[in-house]
């Protein structure tokens, strides 16, 4: 059911997409307009002002920083989501000591009650690299960041987290998690592209019935290739393979 809240029946509307069961489905909305890029707004992190000030190091599996409209999926009643986890893990050989100072993410499409919506950024480490599917009781929590993600379309937006240190050969990983949002009228498509990765995207959504970080090209959409990147700061030279 496509749930477009505009005109006299906005209220039913509302309840009606509130009153449904949450499918994985991609936006079902009138179309949205690209937008500029607007930076997620820090609720909590520990930040360190050096290491900010710093030209940061990037690391991506994205071939593309392209975002495609219609192109990702999320666990929604209507368009308003349920929980929510876009993950992907980072094998980061001999680049460390590495600290993560920020993180990167296309959005597809953000609308949230009042004009922002709240969303959490999880880095871990993992002791392997995940297969297409693991759990998060497997992994070690190192910084937890809670943001504020204004409305926009077709960006990639960035701002600092809880800075987060690894030594060489760690697993990064990394959790975007949007908490239900039906409720409270939160709508939120996470950014991706077909263009190819060098890792898989990976996907959580209990309502949905994947209780555990699966890659979404297990799910059965391949195409939907997450726009996530981390930027830090490496001590010693950088590796030039």
């Amino acid at each position: 059911m496509r749930c477009w809240r505009f005109g006299v029946f906005a209220l039913l509307l509302v309840a009606l997409c509130k009153a449904s069961s949450p499918t994985l489905s991609t936006y079902q909305g009138p179309a949205r307009a690209p937008t500029l890029a607007v930076p997620f707004v820090v609720q909590s992190a520990k930040r360190d002002h050096e290491l900010h000030a710093r030209a940061p190091f990037s690391i991506t599996q994205s071939l593309s920083q392209a975002i495609t409209p219609l192109n990702s999926v999320s666990c929604n009643a209507g368009g308003l989501h349920a929980a929510n986890s876009y993950l992907r893990a980072f094998q980061l050989g001999a680049l460390g000591p590495y600290t993560v100072t920020n993180i990167e993410f296309g959005i597809e499409g953000a609308v949230g009650a009042g004009g922002v919506q709240p969303a959490t950024i999880n880095l871990y480490s993992s002791p392997v690299l995940p297969g297409p599917t693991f759990t998060i009781a497997s992994l070690t929590l190192l910084s937890t960041t809670n943001i504020a993600i204004p409305d926009q379309a077709q960006t990639v937006t960035s701002g600092p987290v809880t800075p987060a240190v690894l030594p060489s050969n760690s697993v990064l990983v990394v959790e975007i998690f949007t908490p239900n949002g039906q409720v409270a009228g939160h709508s939120f498509f996470i950014g991706s592209n077909s263009a190819g990765e060098t890792g898989p995207s990976y996907l959580a959504a209990a309502d949905c019935g994947i209780a555990n970080p699966t890659s979404i090209a297990l799910v059965g959409f391949p195409n939907m290739q997450i726009v996530l990147n981390v930027l830090g700061q490496q001590a010693g030279p950088i590796p030039t393979e």
